[in-house]
């Protein structure tokens, strides 16, 4: 809403009689909410219709209502963007724990597995790529995708053919573990000789 002052300047400024009416009904009932004067009073003292101080009066309660309903709208944009920002949020860490939390994990099972075979040298253990059922193309290309624990399941530039007859190209870093994409849910499954 303008300030008073800027009604006022805009009013003495313009020359459009239209808009000089409309900042006056605004002046008027400023001045009529300001003093909690009785429309009635108002208009004989200044000596101008009861009809003008009424439209004015009008006026300025819509513009008043306009403001609030603005102000509201303002506010419920402002929480909803913060739900947002929260959703967003809880599925950014979701994506971390679900990607690099389990990434994180299945490089300690494969650590162990070393260790494991380090200390008796007569097993020998690989992984296998186990896909989750309803994964995606790439993943389900690499199901079952045995290697040594220290090759990894894809190297960067491998191309791998799909079902559809597409072809994947890694352009990533080498896959030590199942996660060909985020929120990847295949898993390492290993096989001891």
């Amino acid at each position: 809403m303008k300030s008073v002052s800027n009604i006022a300047l805009e009013y003495t400024t313009t020359s459009n009689e239209q808009k000089q009416r409309e900042l006056l009904l605004l002046l008027v009932s400023y001045f009529l909410t300001l003093y909690d004067m009785e429309k009635e009073n108002f208009a004989d003292e200044l000596g101008i219709s009861s009809e003008f101080v009424e439209d004015a009066q009008i006026k300025f309660d819509y513009m008043k209502k306009i403001e609030l309903t603005l102000q509201n709208m303002r506010e419920t944009v402002q929480s909803e963007k913060d739900k947002d920002s929260e959703a967003l949020t809880a599925l950014y860490f979701n994506r971390i724990l679900n990607t690099d939390g389990k990434k994180a994990k299945e490089l300690a099972q494969i650590e162990t597995a070393k260790h494991l075979t380090r200390l008796d040298r007569s097993k020998k253990i690989r992984k296998r790529w186990k896909a989750f059922s309803g994964c995606c193309d790439v993943c389900r290309a690499m199901d079952g995708v045995t290697v040594a624990l220290d090759e990894p399941f894809m190297y960067q530039g491998q191309v791998v053919e799909l079902s559809s007859g597409e072809r994947y190209i890694n352009n990533y870093a080498a896959m030590d573990t199942p996660n060909a994409h985020p929120n990847d849910k295949c898993s390492i499954e290993f096989i001891i000789e």
